[in-house]
């Protein structure tokens, strides 16, 4: 039974755009969160 569960809302949370939207407005704040703390260029030889 949780099987199913776990299916049906994973099927229905990958085909909604809000997910994928949600998921681009933190990999750019964490983007900018590490360019903007330097640690981005320290770690380039």
């Amino acid at each position: 039974m949780f099987l199913q569960i776990f299916r049906f809302e994973l099927w229905y949370r990958l085909r909604r755009p809000a997910t994928y939207i949600y998921f681009g407005i933190l990999l750019l704040l964490a983007l900018l969160l590490m360019l903007t703390s330097g640690a981005f260029l320290r770690a380039w030889p």
